[in-house]
């Protein structure tokens, strides 16, 4: 026999007065512990505890993606953006290089110009 889950020997009484009063005997024991775990269900029940719930609705599911996915979109324009930015620079560097290297050539050609006629002045002299 089991009393609130706990095993009750019982040597096989050989009447019911005997068994009854075994049992009642079990009953006593086992009450205060009955009656503790009956106040501990009572105050679960009274106090539930405010968690969130394991599964999430569809509803949850899809406003979080639409948040991520607002998230992700703006990450996205805004390295586009500094792409753009970058993309610009390097088109104005090179601009500003080729128009260095002109003016080094011309300079070039005319310091070469400028020594062959110095060449030829002390030549002539």
């Amino acid at each position: 026999m089991r009393l609130n889950g706990k095993a009750i020997p019982n040597a096989q009484s050989p009447d019911i007065k005997t068994l009854g009063t075994v049992m009642g005997q079990a009953a006593r024991k086992n009450s205060a512990k009955f009656q503790k775990s009956l106040i501990a269900k009572a105050k679960r029940v009274a106090n539930p505890v405010d968690k969130k719930p394991a599964v999430k609705s569809n509803f949850q599911r899809l406003q979080e993606a639409k948040q991520r996915n607002a998230q992700v979109v703006a990450a996205y324009k805004s390295a586009q953006n500094s792409v753009s930015f970058n993309q610009q620079q390097i088109t104005d560097l090179r601009a500003k290089l080729d128009k260095e290297t002109g003016r080094l050539n011309n300079e070039k050609a005319r310091n070469g110009e400028l020594k062959r006629r110095l060449k030829q002045l002390k030549a002539g002299n």
